[in-house]
């Protein structure tokens, strides 16, 4: 099914009154990051436009955003914290995010789009390009391609009249952003009326028009598409061999939407062992502390120590805890593979090296 059904499908189940979940996957801007409440972030903003629009249906709001984050790890978290919620729209951002690299992150971003596109609940999709204030940086072009090649609407922040009015200064920057990337209240309410106006006018495109037949073949890739089946590893749902390695549940007044139940090391020897079935690829995330020394860990694939990758839990920034995501091969030789983690230097005590998941595609 098309875009332009799908969206049909939305807007006509909207004013019959249908149950509809609206959801959005991003990082950091999609998480609300610099609104004052979750509910002034523009994606609470834009699933309360869907409320007052269509006041007879039911709506659920997911908000997937997770700040810090790429569409590799939104490719490895899209079934889990999207697709099985049952959505039947969601909007799309990883534009200030993904940086350098661009055919690898046109080809996760691609993973991400695919599976939802594969979705059993066949969501309209938007996808939403976001940019710095302060330099103009942006993705935008790299998502555009795949939006552009499935047909999917994408709603364009630099093309925007208020942010070319802060970009050439006739806004002051401060009264949309406090750092220059995130928005403040002010920021999120001209983004959520970016993509109000967007979907009025998608709305208005559709409206009359014919229904389709389900099933239309979805278009080939446009990258290698390594990322539409990604396997994610973590403690909740993986077995490994632990020596030394250990399950370490947060306490709740320390979770996050990534650090939580883990696999925790603290000091040198301590090993770790997954068996990692048809993959080609191989990634592990991890967290990164402010405060060194920090355990460093070594990350080996196949027993191959000559290749053995340095996995570094201190965190050069000091704005908190991060969510590191280190590559260890990309496209290798397909088959089953074994991945040791073993740490080869302690830290503090009081902040051990957290293995959050190994990502494999």
């Amino acid at each position: 099914m098309g875009e332009r059904q799908k969206y049909l499908t939305l807007f006509q189940k909207a004013e019959t009154g249908a149950p509809l979940t609206i959801a959005f996957l991003g990082g950091s801007i999609t998480e609300g990051s610099l609104a004052s409440s979750e509910d002034t972030c523009f994606a609470y903003r834009v699933f309360l436009w869907f409320e007052e629009m269509f006041p007879k249906t039911d709506f659920t709001y997911v908000n997937a955003g997770v700040g810090g984050t790429t569409s590799h790890f939104g490719a490895a978290r899209v079934h889990d914290d999207v697709i099985a919620k049952g959505p039947d729209f969601v909007c799309i951002d990883f534009s200030v995010n993904d940086e350098g690299d661009e055919a690898f992150f046109e080809e996760t971003f691609e993973g991400v789009v695919r599976q939802l596109l594969n979705a059993r609940t066949q969501p309209a999709l938007l996808v939403l390009a976001n940019a710095r204030y302060d330099d103009g940086r942006t993705f935008e072009a790299v998502h555009k391609k795949i939006a552009d090649h499935y047909g999917i609407p994408v709603v364009s922040l630099q093309k925007s009249a208020f942010f070319k009015d802060v970009r050439n200064g006739k806004t002051k920057m401060s009264k949309i952003t406090p750092d220059g990337l995130h928005p403040n209240d002010l920021g999120h309410e001209k983004l959520a009326e970016l993509i109000e106006k967007r979907l009025l006018e998608i709305r208005e495109e559709v409206r009359g028009a014919a229904r389709a037949e389900n099933g239309s073949a979805i278009p080939a890739p446009l990258t290698r598409n390594g990322y539409e089946h990604t396997r994610r590893y973590t403690a909740l749902n993986a077995s490994p061999s632990l020596s030394g390695f250990s399950y370490l549940a947060r306490p709740a007044a320390e979770r996050t939407k990534v650090f939580h139940d883990c696999f925790a090391a603290d000091k040198e020897g301590d090993a770790i062992t997954f068996s990692l079935p048809d993959c080609s690829s191989i990634a592990v995330q991890y967290r990164q502390v402010p405060n060194r020394p920090a355990v460093c860990v070594s990350a080996v694939i196949d027993k191959d120590t000559e290749h053995a990758v340095i996995l570094d839990g201190a965190f050069p920034e000091t704005w908190g805890e991060n969510l590191a995501l280190t590559i260890l091969r990309d496209h290798g030789p397909f088959g089953d593979h074994t991945l040791t983690l073993r740490a080869v230097k302690a830290g503090r005590q009081d902040a051990p090296f957290l293995l959050t998941s190994v990502i494999t595609d």
